[in-house]
Parts: structure tokens; sequence; C-alpha cells
């Protein structure tokens, strides 16, 4: 059965690399300006 609000990985990694940056194979980091806009 398939899960309607899960959304697809492709959607995943694309709001991923929008935020972050891939530090390793499963790993991710904040981008600079995201910090900062998340910590003002």
């Amino acid at each position: 059965m398939e899960d309607s609000i899960t959304p697809e990985n492709q959607t995943i990694l694309g709001v991923l690399e929008d935020i972050a940056e891939r530090v390793d194979n499963d790993c991710w980091k904040l981008k600079k300006e995201r910090q900062q806009l998340l910590f003002k």
C-alpha cells in the first residue's frame, strides 16, 4: 500500500540540497546562510 503523505525521494533530495550541503554519503550540514536565518 502506498502512503500518499510521503513525498517522493527526488523531492526530499531537492529540499536537502537547497538548505544543506552534503558532508558524506549519508551526512548533511546546514548551509551557513540557513544557520544565520534560523538562529537570529
